[in-house]
C-alpha cells in the first residue's frame, strides 16, 4: 500500500506530520509522525521524509501501530487513515509526544 500523509497543528499551534499505511496483514494500521520544535520552520518536505522513515525504520520513538477490523478497509484506507489523525489537531504537541513516545523526558523506551 502506498503510504498516506496528514500535515496538522496542535491546539498550542505546533505544525506536525504524520505518515501511515496499511500493514501486509491487512487489519493494521501503522502511523509514524514528526512534530516542528516550537522555533522550528514548518517544511512539509522534511516532515514527510521524519515521519516516513519513522513509519519504515526499526526504531520504537515515533510510531504508533492501530488494529482495525478488516471489513472497515475493503477500498477506505484513505478514509481511515484521516478519520484517525484528524483527532490530532485536538491534541497539544505534549499529549502527542507521550503518544508516540517522543517525551524527551523518557528515552528508555
Amino acid at each position: 500500500m502506498k503510504t498516506m500523509f496528514f500535515h496538522g497543528l496542535t491546539t498550542d499551534s505546533r505544525r506536525f506530520t504524520v505518515s501511515g499505511k496499511i500493514e501486509e496483514d491487512g487489519n493494521t494500521l501503522a502511523i509514524g509522525i514528526a512534530i516542528c520544535g516550537a522555533k522550528e520552520r514548518f517544511i512539509r518536505k522534511t516532515g514527510r521524509i521524519k515521519s516516513e522513515s519513522r513509519l519504515n525504520g526499526a526504531n520504537v520513538r515515533g510510531i504508533k501501530e492501530i488494529t482495525i477490523r478488516e471489513t472497515e478497509i475493503a477500498g477506505n484506507e484513505l478514509k481511515i487513515f484521516y478519520q484517525y489523525v484528524a483527532d490530532f489537531c485536538k491534541k497539544t504537541s505534549k499529549e502527542l509526544q507521550k503518544d508516540f513516545n517522543l517525551d524527551n523526558n523518557d528515552r528508555s523506551k
